[in-house]
């Protein structure tokens, strides 16, 4: 998919509040940034915004979504790049190293769930891609229990579905702990 077989969306507006300070151009120059190893932290005050904007204007605007997307793989892979060309070196620090490429990886994740359930719109098919990841080892248990628990409050699904999501879970908790 690229960014042109996106929906595109007016600007939202409001009859409150501050105008929105989104730029269509925004897209490249948050891919572009994120090619020379800037974080999304980094893109964010570049831009001169909160990262918090950031993910509202992706929630706002698809070609934006796409872009936060390419970003945050450009970041993994700058992050994996980095951590592989200076593993050797006598400055290394291997918890720093760990802790970037987590987190990292769990934004790709979270992102790439976010994508897979915006093509549900039963609450039960979104639940049962959350467990999914899950049990893939993409997500971890809080996040997954987390992300189910809103699921099940904002849509009220009936208590059984909510009790089996919750009974996989500890199962698989059970499982990774022998």
């Amino acid at each position: 998919m690229s960014k042109k077989d996106l929906p595109q969306r007016e600007k939202p507006v409001s009859k409150k509040g501050r105008p929105c300070l989104y730029l269509d151009e925004y897209c490249d120059k948050v891919i572009n940034l994120s090619k020379a190893g800037y974080l999304m932290q980094e893109i964010a005050s570049s831009l001169g915004v909160d990262r918090t904007t950031l993910y509202n204007w992706g929630r706002d605007f698809p070609e934006f979504e796409w872009a936060l997307c390419r970003a945050a793989e450009n970041s993994f892979s700058n992050i994996t790049r980095v951590g592989k060309e200076n593993l050797t070196t006598e400055n290394f620090n291997q918890r720093t190293y760990e802790l970037l490429f987590n987190s990292a990886q769990n934004a790709c994740s979270r992102r790439a769930l976010k994508t897979r359930m915006k093509e549900y719109d039963d609450p039960s098919d979104k639940c049962h891609v959350v467990t999914d990841s899950f049990l893939d080892g993409e997500i971890n248990s809080g996040d997954a229990q987390s992300v189910i628990d809103c699921i099940v409050k904002s849509s009220q699904i009936d208590k059984r579905l909510d009790e089996k999501l919750e009974k996989m879970i500890d199962k698989k908790l059970a499982e990774s702990a022998k």
